[in-house]
């Protein structure tokens, strides 16, 4: 089943490989780009299918290269800085530190073969975690810095930012499906 899946998420992918198809659209999408010889197997026949299997592909296939690399982005960026910082960091930190990197390296592997990031009960744990990982810049850079020398946005700056993100996510998705 992944590999009829997967080759039809590949397809979309391919056939709008910059914007995709749109957040959500694999499962009104697939059946006419599922492969051939999939309609034929008696377990994937008339089978109405809402995911991949595989985050990747479908970030791809919805989102185009543009989300993929955003995602990726996000992803790469979590681990080198909490890696960088933890491997740097003090002692008492590390242990914990580092046995969170794994079960976000584990989940980050999982969405290879699962769906997981697509539940709301996962996707949920898995971002806190990544969020968490982030923050390891912080954390190794609050031992190096003075308190007085660290730049602290204000609530308006904090706000201000929340608001020009979801303008911009807006705009993506809204060109994304369009």
């Amino acid at each position: 089943l992944r590999v009829a899946y997967w080759s039809g998420a590949a397809r979309m992918y391919l056939q709008k490989p910059v914007a995709g198809w749109g957040a959500g659209s694999f499962p009104a999408v697939y059946p006419s780009l599922a492969p051939t010889w999939a309609s034929g197997m008696r377990f994937t026949a008339g089978v109405r299918n809402t995911h991949p299997h595989n985050a990747y592909l479908r970030v791809a296939a919805e989102l185009g290269t543009v989300g993929l690399l955003l995602y990726l982005g996000i992803l790469a960026y979590a681990f080198m800085v909490s890696y960088s910082s933890l491997r740097n960091g003090p002692p008492r930190t590390q242990l914990v530190g580092f046995a969170l990197w794994a079960g976000a390296l584990a989940y980050a592997t999982q969405n290879f073969f699962s769906k997981a990031p697509m539940h709301w009960a996962s996707a949920a744990q898995f971002w806190i975690l990544i969020g968490v990982l982030a923050s390891g810049l912080r954390v190794g850079r609050a031992a190096a810095e003075d308190a007085e020398t660290r730049f602290m946005p204000s609530a308006a700056q904090w706000a201000l930012f929340g608001v020009v993100s979801c303008l911009v996510a807006w705009g993506w998705y809204s060109w994304g499906v369009g």
